[in-house]
């Protein structure tokens, strides 16, 4: 799920989204082939890593930021994955 979600870094900055969004994109995204909490959390978890080391961080920074956002979000509403799923097929 990471190698198909990693492209969604570039998008990040052109949609000016938050990590939480670029956490919560990327989890919807996992869902397609890992429609299971643990799988889209850790997608949307080393998004957000990938996402920071890209822009500078130390890693010891960017594993603590990428905790936080994946603790903040909760990938489990299905409602959620439907709109998602189809709203960011729109966007890709």
């Amino acid at each position: 799920s990471v190698m198909r979600v990693a492209p969604l870094l570039i998008l990040k900055e052109h949609y000016k989204l938050t990590s939480e969004e670029l956490f919560d994109v990327s989890a919807y995204q996992a869902a397609i082939t890992h429609g299971n909490d643990e799988g889209m959390s850790a997608t949307g978890f080393f998004t957000v890593l990938l996402d920071d080391l890209a822009n500078g961080q130390s890693f010891k920074d960017a594993y603590s930021h990428s905790l936080q956002v994946t603790k903040k979000q909760k990938p489990n509403n299905f409602i959620n994955y439907i709109f998602c799923y189809v709203h960011c097929s729109t966007l890709l």
